[in-house]
This record gives structure tokens, C-alpha cells and sequence, in this order.
């Protein structure tokens, strides 16, 4: 499936580039893990309780918390 294939894209990003985190978006799948996080869809939250976006605290170890734009 796409969300599997970015997962392991976002993978390979991180051994390449020594980053600590891989953020992709519009896979309509959220995902938030250890050095991946992806948003699903902003224009398109289907049954989330809001659009999705993500707050990125950066420093040795990225930080990352989901939250949701309602309205």
C-alpha cells in the first residue's frame, strides 16, 4: 500500500541523510512514529476531529505532537 511504501521510504530517507525524523503528507493515512510522522490530509480529515497538522520541537532528538485545526 502507499502508507507501507512511504514508511519505508521515509526508512531509507533517515539512514541516507542521518535525519532523525521523516515527515511526508497526503497518504490520507496518519501516521506518527518513531522517525516517521505523516499528516494523512489537511484538505481532506474525512473522520478525524479536525485537519491534521504537526508541531515539530526540534533539537537532538525531534519531538513531535499531532494536532487538529477545527472550525
Amino acid at each position: 500500500t502507499v502508507p507501507e511504501h512511504l514508511r519505508g521510504a521515509a526508512r531509507r530517507v533517515r539512514l541516507g541523510s542521518g535525519a532523525g525524523l521523516c515527515v511526508f503528507g497526503h497518504a490520507h493515512e496518519e501516521a506518527l512514529e518513531e522517525g516517521y510522522a505523516n499528516t494523512g490530509s489537511f484538505a481532506f480529515p474525512g473522520h478525524r476531529e479536525g485537519r491534521p497538522y504537526l508541531e515539530i520541537e526540534l533539537g537532538a532528538r525531534p519531538t513531535v505532537v499531532r494536532r487538529y485545526l477545527r472550525g
